[in-house]
C-alpha cells in the first residue's frame, strides 16, 4: 500500500517522513494504516477499509482480544509524538464519554498510540463527509442541507446539555452515511488535532491557537471563550457553503464582525446569493449573527427554525446595499 506525496503527487510508503521522489517532508496527510504497524496489526484485524474522512484513512476491525467490532481511524503521525496533545485528547474522551449513543454524534470512544502511530477508535459507520460531498458536487439541494443542518443541530444539542462544545464544526466533521444518515464527530478533540497538524506543517513550534477561518466565530478571533453560540455560528458557516458552494462572505458583513455591536442592524451574508431558499436564508442570517447575543438561543432553537417553527429574524440591512464591489 501507498500514499501520495502531497507537492509532487506521486506515490510514498506509508509513514514515510521524507518524500523519495522531490524530497520534500511529508506532513500529516501522509498516513499509516494498521497493516503497516506491527505494534496495530498485533491487535486488530483488518476486516474492511471503510470510506476515509478526509485524508484520514478508517478501517473496519475487530479486537482480536475481546472480538468487538469497531473503526479505526488513522490520524497524523506527528500526533503520536505530541504528549500534551495525546493527554488532552484523552482529557476530552473521557469528559464526552456522556455523548456515545447520542443522537447524531459518531462518538470517538478510544485513543491510542500504537507503534507510533495514533489512532481514535468510533463506531462502525462509513460514508464520506460533506467536505467530500463539497469537493465533488460544489452545492447541494436545499433539502438535503436543512437534514444536514437539521442533523448537526442535534447533535450539537445533545452536547449542549451536558456543556461540551465541538470547537472546531466544519464540513469535514460531518459524515454522510449510505441510507441518508448524518452523524457529526470529533466533538472537542477535532481542535487539538487541527492544531498538532497546523504545527507540522508549520515546522513545529508550540502549539497556538487555530487561526482565524471561515468557519471560527467573529468572537474567537478576539480571544473570547468560545461557547455553545461559537458552535452555531460554524454551523450556519456550513450551511451556507452547502447551499452555496462558496465560502466568501461578503465585506461589509466581515467588517461587522471585527466590532460587533449586541442588537444593532448588520450587513446581510447572504446578500450575494439572492435566490437563496428563503427560509434558509433567515436560518443563516441568525446563525451568522456577528454578535453571539443576537444567534439562536440554543441549537433546540435551531432544531425548530429548520423544522419550519416560527423564529425571532435577525436585523439585517437591506440586501441590495450588501452586494460587494465588483
Amino acid at each position: 500500500m501507498s500514499a501520495h506525496c502531497p507537492k509532487c503527487k506521486k506515490p510514498v510508503p506509508e509513514g514515510a517522513l521524507q518524500c523519495t521522489h522531490c524530497d520534500a517532508l511529508l506532513p500529516s496527510e501522509v498516513l499509516a494504516g494498521p497493516t503497516s504497524r506491527p505494534g496495530v496489526g498485533g491487535k486488530w484485524d483488518v476486516l474492511a477499509a471503510l470510506e476515509p474522512l478526509g485524508s484520514q484513512k478508517v478501517y473496519r476491525v475487530r479486537n482480536r482480544t475481546t472480538d468487538d467490532e469497531v473503526a479505526l481511524r488513522m490520524l497524523p503521525l506527528s500526533l503520536g509524538g505530541e504528549e500534551a496533545a495525546q493527554e488532552r485528547i484523552r482529557n476530552l474522551l473521557q469528559r464526552s464519554k456522556d455523548l456515545v449513543g447520542a443522537p447524531g454524534i459518531l462518538a470517538v470512544v478510544g485513543y491510542e498510540v500504537e507503534d507510533r502511530t495514533p489512532y481514535f477508535i468510533t463506531e462502525v459507520f462509513s460514508g464520506p463527509s460533506l467536505q467530500d460531498r463539497l469537493k465533488k458536487e460544489k452545492a447541494l439541494p436545499v433539502d438535503l442541507v436543512r437534514r444536514i443542518g437539521l442533523a448537526a443541530a442535534t447533535a450539537l444539542a445533545a452536547a449542549h446539555k451536558i456543556s461540551f462544545f465541538h470547537g472546531e464544526l466544519r464540513p469535514g466533521c460531518i459524515v454522510l452515511g449510505p441510507e441518508g444518515e448524518v452523524r457529526v464527530t470529533d466533538f472537542g478533540v477535532g481542535k487539538v488535532v487541527s492544531e498538532v497538524t497546523a504545527k507540522a506543517a508549520a515546522g513545529g513550534g508550540g502549539l497556538g491557537p487555530a487561526k482565524p477561518g471561515f468557519y471560527r466565530a467573529p468572537e474567537l478571533a478576539r480571544n473570547d471563550i468560545p461557547d455553545a453560540r461559537s458552535d452555531l455560528y460554524a454551523l450556519g458557516c456550513i450551511l451556507f457553503e452547502a447551499l452555496t458552494g462558496d465560502r466568501r462572505l461578503p465585506d461589509p458583513y466581515r467588517e461587522a464582525c471585527a466590532a460587533p455591536r449586541p442588537g444593532a442592524p448588520f450587513p446581510d451574508p447572504t446578500a450575494a446569493h439572492p435566490l437563496m431558499d428563503s427560509s434558509m436564508r433567515e436560518v443563516i442570517r441568525r446563525l451568522l449573527a456577528p454578535a453571539p447575543a443576537d444567534r439562536f438561543e440554543s441549537a433546540a432553537a435551531v432544531m425548530a427554525a429548520l423544522k419550519g417553527e416560527p423564529f425571532p429574524r435577525a436585523s439585517v440591512v437591506s440586501p441590495g446595499a450588501m452586494l460587494p464591489p465588483e
